[in-house]
């Protein structure tokens, strides 16, 4: 005997449709994303992209916009990026190629790509300012791409357990 039940909301009045929480918000944008990497296709020059804490497995991305600032919205509790397999265009969790980037509570993890060198952030272009960060257990902490101008500079954050399996001779938590 098999029983089947229609589940309908005259069934149950008051059940919520179910939702994903959006937890990725630009500052002044009228609404908020469900991931970084929606919200890297949306953000433009000078905004603040604001990342509830939680782990956000396999949300990698390329950000293109100059003066962003990709922060944590609370300072105790920061996001994880998790790579989960996944990389932005080969390469990393996050690409970026805007200048006056800067990324403030973040943390990077796992991001492994077939070259032997995924990055939690690949810089490609310009400036970049990390603060209160945490690198762990990527083939590359940060690594920066073959361009003649630009710093980086590196406040309070952590790089551990990062590995290059193939050749240990190879530095892993940043290499420019």
């Amino acid at each position: 005997i098999f029983f089947f039940l229609a589940l309908t909301s005259s069934a149950f009045p008051n059940a919520q449709p179910l939702s994903i929480p959006k937890r990725v918000c630009i500052e002044g944008a009228p609404s908020c994303f469900v991931s970084l990497a929606q919200a890297l296709a949306s953000v433009r020059a000078n905004q603040t992209i604001t990342i509830a804490p939680g782990r956000y497995v396999g949300d990698v991305g390329v950000l293109r916009a100059n003066g962003v600032t990709i922060k944590a919205s609370d300072r105790n509790n920061r996001p994880v990026f998790d790579a989960g397999g996944r990389s932005a265009e080969g390469k990393a969790i996050l690409v970026i190629r805007g200048d006056n980037a800067v990324i403030d509570g973040i943390e990077f993890t796992n991001a492994k790509v077939p070259s032997k060198n995924g990055a939690g952030i690949r810089l490609e272009a310009g400036n970049l300012v990390v603060r209160n960060a945490k690198f762990t257990e990527n083939e590359m902490g940060l690594l920066s791409g073959r361009h003649n101008w630009g710093h980086i500079q590196i406040h309070n954050s952590e790089f551990a357990r990062s590995f290059r399996t193939d050749d240990p001779n190879v530095p892993s938590s940043g290499y420019p």
